[in-house]
């Protein structure tokens, strides 16, 4: 038994079908077929269901669990000698929510790229818990984001602090409190949640309740004691803060992606409000824990350090 055969055969559990695994992998059907053939002789039978999708027999659901731990460790093994003779090449794969990598990525892994030309980034955005999901499935190698407690099987490193703010325009403020706003943008200073109680007629533009705007706004609803009039809900934040620059609604936003999505010309005509102690959280590189670490994780990580100014 060999690498390639084990590739081949998850290919082929992957795509679900012959000739998507083959396009996959670059190789005819009949190469694929004839590789999945020898591996079925040499196992002692049948792994796949010849259907479409084809589908694992119980032995084949056998062999796949030992073959992911194989690619694993095929991987680990390569990683490893790539290492000891200082000659990197291979895949990265990094995951990260979409506005702080459109933010943060481009100039770390233009750094990063030109230190390690043959190391390719292989960029994967979502929001955080699909962050988490694909680090415990060994899909990604390093994961940014919010990992605000231990975790089996991980290892995080605090990176930077983050808070979120409500996002409002001074047009929209002057539209909802007429000559008051002052006042009530001041009052939401002092006492956030009971400041937050002014704005129960003012329409908001809400992130998803996975992402970490979207669960602190809804955490300041529930103290604040009412339900939010929403006028749109989105996973993109960039979309919802040009928004509310327009005063189509106010929103919670993390400062510091705030600052950077919207242009000076914007930010003059915007107020971020603070949530408070509350509302502040960590952002961390986590990756799997045990064994030896990839060096290009680490590289990544202080190429990303040295890019923000954050040291550890």
């Amino acid at each position: 038994m060999n690498f390639l055969s084990v590739k081949y055969f998850l290919a082929l559990t992957r795509a679900g079908t012959f000739t998507r695994a083959a396009e996959e992998l670059h190789v005819t059907q009949q190469t694929l077929s004839a590789h999945i053939a020898a591996l079925e002789k040499e196992t002692g039978g049948a792994l796949f269901v010849r259907k479409t999708p084809v589908e694992l027999t119980d032995a084949g659901e056998v062999f796949y669990r030992h073959a992911l731990v194989f690619e694993e460790e095929e991987m680990a093994l390569r990683r490893g000698l790539a290492d000891a003779h200082r000659n990197q090449t291979g895949v990265l794969r990094v995951a990260i929510a979409p506005a702080r990598g459109f933010v943060m990525m481009p100039p770390v892994i233009e750094a990063f790229s030109r230190k390690h030309p043959g190391i390719t980034v292989a960029l994967t955005e979502g929001a955080n818990a699909v962050l988490f999901a694909k680090l415990t499935a060994r899909d990604v190698d390093l994961a940014i984001g919010r990992f605000d407690r231990d975790y089996p099987g991980v290892t995080t490193e605090p990176f930077y602090r983050e808070a979120v703010a409500l996002v409002i325009s001074e047009g929209l403020s002057r539209e909802l409190f007429g000559k008051t706003a002052p006042a009530v943008l001041k009052q939401f200073r002092r006492d956030k949640i009971e400041g937050l109680k002014a704005f129960r007629d003012c329409p908001f533009l809400l992130n998803s309740e996975a992402d970490i705007a979207g669960a602190v706004a809804r955490d300041a609803f529930r103290r604040a004691g009412f339900e939010p009039r929403v006028r749109l809900t989105t996973g993109n934040l960039a979309t919802m803060l040009r928004l509310a620059c327009l005063g189509t609604g106010a929103c919670f936003a993390p400062t510091f992606l705030a600052e950077k999505l919207l242009t000076a010309g914007e930010r003059k005509g915007m107020h971020m409000l603070p949530l408070g102690p509350g509302s502040r959280f960590t952002i961390s590189f986590a990756y799997a824990s045990g064994g030896p670490r990839w060096s290009m994780i680490s590289e990544f990580i202080a190429a990303a350090r040295n890019m923000s100014g954050e040291k550890p």
